[in-house]
């Protein structure tokens, strides 16, 4: 299996671009592909941009799908301190802005729906429409500091390489 760091160091698929975007001194990463109206995916807390991967390439024959790395995830910078909804708001804002997006659907999974969900209550005029998925009230700063949260997604790694797939499997289905 591997490790945290080398999911994030993967091969991108070649018809993606990539590329990042700073704001404040710190990078976002992102990854993008397809022709059309523009639909930028905001992933979940403990999640990255390549999560996405499978939407992305059904999406990108028809539209052009961003997706990127929220600070402290994937392949973008993890500052000391920037956590907070008003922040991660300003990342997505400058994503848009630096990639010239025009109105474009915002889709967001839990942390990534709470940002889109303010981020167009904020800025209606910015975005086409919204979709949100398992929204977060993620308002404040997390609880958890980034080197904290690599700390637990990599026990969780080390944990679920010990597993039985089939314990695994009976813990989220309805067979229990």
């Amino acid at each position: 299996m591997a490790s945290v760091e080398n999911v994030y160091m993967m091969d991108v698929p070649d018809h993606w671009e990539t590329g990042t975007v700073s704001i404040d001194e710190i990078s976002l990463q992102y990854y993008s592909c397809g022709d059309g109206l523009p639909i930028v995916l905001a992933h979940g807390f403990f999640a990255n941009g390549r999560c996405w991967e499978r939407l992305v390439e059904d999406l990108s024959a028809n539209y052009r799908v961003i997706a990127y790395d929220a600070r402290a995830h994937g392949k973008s910078d993890a500052p000391e301190e920037g956590y907070d909804i008003d922040t991660r708001v300003r990342d997505l804002e400058k994503v848009i802005d630096d990639l010239g997006l025009s109105k474009p659907v915002l889709f967001g999974h839990s942390m990534g729906a709470s940002t889109v969900a303010v981020t167009a209550a904020k800025k209606p005029s910015l975005t086409r429409g919204l979709i949100l998925s398992d929204p977060a009230g993620m308002h404040g700063d997390p609880d958890i500091k980034p080197e904290e949260r690599k700390k637990m997604v990599s026990e969780d790694l080390e944990e679920a390489k010990s597993s039985d797939l089939t314990e695994v499997a009976k813990e989220y289905s309805n067979l229990n």
